[in-house]
């Protein structure tokens, strides 16, 4: 969930009904949205949180091999690093 409406996850009928039925297995919240499975600080680093855990989950995936905590990036910070 994006941080568009800045929504706790837990208020969305949507993924509740999708996770109900089985087709979701989880959810990552982004920005102001909180309440999610995993929580990240933007969109892209979301993206790259989920791409990095279905290449966890799925050995056969191509997406690369990141780390769980890595350092500041160009996808954003939650901390001050100076």
């Amino acid at each position: 969930m994006t941080d568009a409406g800045a929504l706790p996850l837990a208020l969305s009928d949507l993924v509740a009904d999708l996770c109900g039925a089985g087709l979701l297995a989880g959810a990552i919240t982004a920005g102001q949205a909180f309440g999610g499975d995993l929580e990240a600080v933007g969109v892209p680093s979301a993206l790259v949180l989920a791409a990095t855990v279905a290449a966890r989950r799925c050995p056969w995936s191509s997406a690369p091999d990141l780390a769980w905590s890595a350092p500041a990036t160009v996808l954003g910070t939650s901390a001050s690093t100076s």
